[in-house]
């Protein structure tokens, strides 16, 4: 008997093969209390289905168009799915998908995803109704506007995202570059802010680099078509120079291609197991296997950066050198997106679907999971404040202070900073310094078009990793 999930593919077959013989609703008198009591096939559920399909679209009262219909209903099944990586893909979010894709777009620079729960009245999730951001696109106009991993975008313009899918936020936070979005932003479950943004064509930069105390520094941003190509090139700069030690910083590294982050796995291990990945279909069941062209030597000490920004491939990097024991792990609990989505097309839409998840070489799936770091930094975040500093803290965000300051005075120094927070606080804001202190300097971060690879100075996660390796 096929089950569920079959009888959705299934459907799209039966809804199309002119042999189909259609059942008549109006003529189906069978108690419902029997037919409930009845184990129905797929089949019989295409049936019904596409019984309903042409009873609305003979009988309600207005015309429906077919392709209104057909979209609605396509919508409503991978919504049953309660999965947010699972969903149907009209003509238009197809075309957006691919701007993503090939890397350039007009937009914010952001990735999100939706957790679909309405089907699930009990939320185990304890997922809230919106879109949630994954990561900003470092120097983009989101990450420069302040948006963080893991923040809720709860309206678009005053609409809000509550019924809308990941995709269709995407169809309303692009738009023609230099023109303005406003979003509002719940933080923490607890702090809402509203940020205007301005709409720019987004670049998508994969991989930076430094050496810090002779420790190379990898930073990679997204896995890209290019991104194992960089850094070969820059593994290779990094033997000529002799380094010590290497840092590889996936904060906020949304994931990628599967193919980019097997390469790059390439470079550090000459042989085992990389990732594999399970379905209940034989066919997508593999196992990646790492080759030999290594180029960090064995004996070479690793240190790996995450944060709850890093997913998907982010995790599948770390999950191999952590359950490998090729290096150490620091920062915080990445985010926990292990799944396999497939492209199918038809007409001028098409739909994405889970077919499989990722597991770590141990046999662990990080699906919903995360990665939990070997040595946790934990960086200052609105979790730290108490209630009544909390109040204080989205009264400063709602009066723009640091913000209007920020853009009035280019040249900030530590000086300056201290200045600053310290002003607040005798405006009668209860919000610690240290606090704010952070918070301006990762503002200024964040505002620079060019912001430096590194900052050592404060980067908590990045000193245990440099100390670490140094030692």
């Amino acid at each position: 008997m096929f089950n569920k999930k079959e009888y959705l593919l299934l459907f799209l077959l039966l809804l199309l093969s002119p042999a189909f013989s259609t059942p008549n609703i109006e003529n189906n008198k069978e108690n419902p209390e029997s037919i409930n009591e009845q184990e129905l096939t797929s089949s019989e559920y295409a049936a019904m289905f596409q019984s309903v399909f042409h009873y609305i679209l003979t009988n309600y009262v207005d015309e429906v168009p077919a392709d209104k219909l057909f979209e609605g209903a396509m919508t409503g099944l991978f919504n049953s799915l309660e999965d947010p990586h699972s969903t149907y893909l009209s003509k238009s979010q197809l075309l957006d998908l691919t701007d993503t894709t090939e890397g350039e777009f007009g937009g914010l620079g952001i990735h999100i995803q939706k957790q679909v729960i309405g089907f699930n009245s009990d939320n185990k999730s304890k997922e809230l109704p919106y879109v949630k951001v994954i990561s900003p696109i470092s120097g983009t106009p989101a990450y420069r506007a302040g948006i963080k991993s893991r923040d809720y975008i709860t309206q678009i313009n005053g609409e809000s995202t509550i019924d809308l899918s990941s995709d269709e936020v995407l169809d309303r936070l692009r738009g023609k570059p230099g023109t303005d979005v406003t979003i509002s932003i719940l933080r923490n479950r607890n702090v809402n802010f509203d940020v205007t943004i301005t709409r720019a064509i987004i670049d998508i930069p994969t991989v930076e680099h430094d050496i810090i105390q002779n420790i190379g520094y990898l930073k990679i941003s997204q896995f890209s078509n290019h991104s194992a190509d960089q850094v070969k090139k820059v593994l290779k700069e990094f033997n000529k120079s002799n380094i010590k030690g290497l840092i590889i910083d996936v904060r906020n590294n949304p994931g990628g291609l599967l193919t980019s982050v097997v390469d790059i796995s390439d470079f550090i291990f000459s042989e085992g197991l990389v990732v594999s990945t399970k379905s209940r279909i034989e066919s997508e069941n593999s196992e990646l296997k790492a080759t030999k062209r290594t180029i960090v030597p064995e004996d070479l000490p690793i240190a790996v950066l995450i944060n709850g920004g890093s997913a998907s491939a982010s995790e599948i990097l770390t999950g191999v050198i952590k359950d490998r024991k090729r290096g150490t792990i620091i920062g915080t609990k990445s985010f926990g997106k292990g799944s396999v989505q497939q492209m199918r097309y038809f007409g001028d839409g098409g739909f994405k679907m889970t077919v499989a998840r990722f597991y770590t070489p141990s046999g662990v799936t990080i699906d919903k999971v995360g990665i939990e770091p070997d040595i946790p930094v934990k960086e200052s975040s609105l979790t730290d404040l108490t209630e009544d500093e909390t109040t204080s803290y989205i009264k400063l965000l709602t009066e723009r202070i640091i913000g209007n300051y920020l853009l009035e005075n280019r040249d900030v120094s530590e000086d300056d900073i201290l200045a600053l927070a310290n002003s607040i606080i005798e405006r009668g804001y209860d919000i610690p310094v240290d606090f704010l202190i952070n918070d301006i300097r990762e503002r200024i971060k964040r505002s620079l078009e060019n912001p430096p690879v590194y900052d050592l100075d404060h980067d908590k996660p990045l000193i245990k990793a440099v100390e670490l390796l140094t030692k």
